[in-house]
Formats: C-alpha cells, sequence, structure tokens
C-alpha cells in the first residue's frame, strides 16, 4: 500500500474525530461540516 493511501485512509478514519472537534470551533453543525470539508480537501491536496 502506497504511503498516499495510509495517509488518506488515516485521514478518512479521523473524520468522526475531526468533525466533532470542528463543531467545538463553530457550534453550528452546518458551519462543522463545510470546516471539515475544506480542511479533508486541503489535507489531501497538500500530503506530499
Amino acid at each position: 500500500m502506497k504511503s498516499n493511501d495510509t495517509f488518506k485512509q488515516r485521514l478518512l478514519g479521523l473524520q468522526g474525530n475531526l468533525l466533532n472537534f470542528a463543531y467545538q470551533l463553530t457550534t453550528n453543525r452546518e458551519e462543522a461540516h463545510d470546516l471539515l470539508q475544506d480542511t479533508t480537501l486541503k489535507a489531501l491536496d497538500n500530503r506530499d
């Protein structure tokens, strides 16, 4: 398995925890989902 695949799997496995953290920051479920999506895409785009 490639390291990029491992990174992606680990990141996706953390989505629940990251969503909870984003919700604590925003106290708004929709904003938390948006923040999580933006953060996940940035992490995947910059994984190298």
